[in-house]
């Protein structure tokens, strides 16, 4: 009887470590790591430049108020230069686009830590962006035969950030929100001709170059391999607002008693996937 109970447990035992072995769980995937990765997509950028004016009597008439001011042939009654001249069609109030679309591509890196299912970490990129739109303006033919030709140009040259992550991960899947400091290159010009049938006046400003604001958004990634994995996020990004001066840059427009300044924000939207290589 003895004997026959040993040989019922060796021969089971193989049978019984092999079953162990088919029917244990995989191990958690891990979050844990530094990361590098690509990413590209799509943006929304604000091109939109508002203007506002002012104006003074010409040094030496005729100038500005001559002919939109009270008694001038473009003069709407009861309006200032100015409210004349915007009502008349010969100044804009804004050009652009307050939301025009760009691509974008780029390279991230970042660390994570998972504790559990949570997982915090940290992320930088860095984006080129084609986002720098341009708009014209012509104004409409009047009495005075005046005529005023402008051009603007504004939006995204490229764009960074450093931000921190926090998630909460389903083994291979993670959920994630993200915020942190945003900075870029941007680009922001405007120029106009004015005629009056002798001279030109020259009028022209910019305030291109580096601003920093904040960026926040979310998204998801999923690890479709040991070391590699997808993510697709959004992020909105605020660089804040550039301010800037559309000046005389002739001796003509000096003595036409305009004043022009320009304001242009500078936030958006980013769509974009991503590939991450996990260490």
């Amino acid at each position: 009887m003895r004997s026959r109970f040993i040989l019922v447990a060796v021969c089971c035992a193989p049978t019984a470590a092999v079953a162990a072995d088919f029917g244990a769980p995989p191990a958690p995937y891990s979050w844990t790591g530094v990361y590098f990765g690509l990413n590209g997509g799509l943006g929304w950028d604000n091109t939109k430049t508002n203007y506002s004016y002012s104006s003074i009597p010409a040094p030496s008439p005729p100038g500005f108020e001559d002919v939109f001011g009270a008694g001038g042939p473009l003069n709407v009654t009861g309006d200032s230069a100015v409210q004349s001249a915007i009502a008349d069609g010969y100044l804009p109030v804004s050009l652009g686009d307050s939301s025009s679309t760009f691509g974008a591509i780029g390279a991230q890196f970042g660390y994570n830590y998972q504790m559990q299912q949570m997982v915090i970490g940290f992320e930088a990129d860095l984006d080129w962006a084609d986002g720098v739109r341009s708009a014209n303006f012509v104004a409409p033919p009047n009495i005075a035969s005046l005529t005023n030709v402008g051009h603007q140009s504004a939006g995204l040259q490229w764009l960074g950030t450093a931000r921190l992550r926090a998630g909460y991960a389903f083994d291979r899947a993670l959920i994630f929100a993200t915020g942190g400091v945003a900075f870029g290159g941007i680009k922001a010009e405007s120029s106009a001709s004015e005629f009056d049938g002798a001279n030109t006046d020259i009028f022209a400003g910019s305030a291109s170059g580096a601003k920093v604001g904040y960026a926040l958004g979310g998204g998801v990634e999923y690890a479709f391999a040991a070391n590699m994995s997808l993510k697709a996020e959004y992020l909105y990004y605020d660089l804040g607002k550039a301010n800037y001066t559309v000046a005389a840059a002739n001796t003509i427009a000096e003595g036409e008693g305009l004043f022009v300044n320009a304001s242009q924000r500078l936030d958006g939207s980013l769509v974009r996937i991503g590939l991450n290589v996990r260490y």
